[in-house]
């Protein structure tokens, strides 16, 4: 009797593991094809989580490297922005504008025709690129991040 007591219970906690990672499965397909779900949002989450890591990898070890896919996706388009003390600036036809904040490096995208920086991050020091302030680099652009003093130099590979 006892055996068949356990028997049981290892398959009622089956069923209950089971019965949960079904439910969790239908909730990540709902927050998928829901219409709050934001391809832009999640990858510019994304890209940004990958910045802090290569930034920390900096602090750490000198230098770093950051990459984003280009999917050639003309609807939804990266970009990596470092505004300096501008509020926003015009590259081609596109104008990045961010939230209040001084020296800001920011994961951007394009959806349509509106363009979103949000998940923005301020360094300890400046960040350089070809000595010039704000820049832009696109999907597709390796960078190579190192230390410099107190800034940080961003190189095209």
């Amino acid at each position: 009797m006892r055996k068949r007591g356990e028997m049981v219970s290892e398959n009622a906690i089956g069923l209950i593991l089971a019965a949960a990672a079904t439910l969790v499965l239908v909730m990540l397909m709902i927050s998928l094809f829901s219409p709050t779900f934001n391809k832009g949002k999640e990858g510019a989450e994304s890209y940004f989580d990958s910045l802090e890591d290569a930034i920390g990898e900096v602090d750490d070890m000198g230098r770093s490297s950051f990459f984003m896919l280009d999917f050639d996706n003309e609807e939804l388009e990266f970009y990596l922005v470092y505004f300096g003390d501008a509020f926003s600036f015009v590259d081609g036809e596109s104008e990045f504008v961010r939230s209040p904040s001084d020296d800001s490096l920011c994961i951007c995208y394009l959806q349509g025709d509106k363009i979103l920086c949000d998940d923005c991050m301020r360094l300890g020091g400046a960040v350089l690129y070809n000595e010039s302030s704000p820049w832009v680099i696109r999907e597709g652009e390796s960078v190579t991040i190192k230390e410099r003093g107190d800034d940080y130099a961003f190189v095209r590979d």
